[in-house]
């Protein structure tokens, strides 16, 4: 259990996320990879229940990191660096740091509500963990994706499949293993995987309509650790003002941990600091 006790040291604004990033060091464990020969015989046995199950998950943790995120959509281009914590199915934390001064932006979503301080302004938000609220005051997590979704992607992994009777596809394109989730005779979702690294390298997610709600791609693996994670997510997808939006996120300083203090998803309202409640 990793303690995160002094999170809510809001008068001295301290970084305690990143401090943490520091002193956390990870374990060096390389994966296996398929040799050329293997994967050349492979190629005529993969079944899509097979790789769904050799894939590497980094999401089975907690992400610690530090991010540099930009967003690009027809109000603007916007770009943040911050420390992050994200915890499956829909857990996160973010301090948004500066190039000078203090933390300026405090955010936490936990049990579906989202939490947010801005310390300059000593304003306090409470309210649901919508794609709308978060476009609000949060402009560089604007991607229309619920929560779930989003963390997900954050992770380097594909979005929970919520239908029942989902039936798989498989078959290799552009030298990748593509698999596709079928659910009453529609396309759910398309992952690409890497068969001979397992890495996911792509997910596309389809609206009920058939076309695609947003495309999801994963590059510049980590493989220094366990499990390998990637330090480039690029996410495409469309705002409900029809208007596509780009999220590219880069992470470094990446570490894992098994589990952290269900207290550090849960901003608690400063002393003195009347909410705002967004809904």
């Amino acid at each position: 259990m990793v303690g995160l006790s002094s999170i809510t040291c809001f008068k001295k604004y301290s970084r305690p996320l990143l401090g943490l990033l520091l002193m956390v060091s990870s374990s060096a464990c390389s994966p296996a990879k398929t040799s050329l020969d293997d994967y050349g015989r492979a190629i005529h046995t993969l079944k899509p229940e097979t790789v769904l199950e050799e894939m590497t998950r980094p999401d089975q943790g907690v992400l610690m990191a530090v991010a540099n995120i930009e967003v690009i959509h027809k109000a603007g281009r916007y770009s943040t660096k911050a420390a992050l914590l994200i915890k499956r199915p829909s857990s996160l934390r973010v301090e948004a740091i500066p190039v000078i001064g203090p933390v300026y932006l405090f955010l936490s979503i936990h049990e579906d509500l989202l939490k947010i301080f801005l310390p300059q302004k000593e304003a306090f938000y409470i309210g649901k963990a919508t794609p709308e609220n978060l476009i609000h005051i949060a402009n560089f997590l604007a991607t229309g994706l619920s929560t779930e979704d989003l963390l997900s992607i954050m992770l380097g992994t594909y979005p929970r499949v919520r239908e029942k009777n989902v039936f798989l596809k498989g078959f290799m394109e552009r030298q990748l293993y593509r698999v596709d989730m079928v659910a009453e005779g529609r396309k759910l979702q398309s992952i690409w995987v890497d068969p001979s690294t397992h890495h996911l390298v792509e997910v596309r997610v389809f609206k009920d309509s058939g076309s695609p709600s947003y495309t999801a791609r994963f590059e510049d693996f980590d493989t220094s650790g366990s499990p390998a994670i990637p330090l480039k997510v690029t996410l495409i997808s469309e705002m409900a003002d029809n208007h596509p939006s780009k999220v590219i996120i880069r992470y470094s300083s990446v570490q894992f941990a098994s589990d952290v203090d269900a207290f550090a998803f849960d901003l608690q309202v400063p002393q003195g600091v009347a909410p705002i409640y967004l809904d």
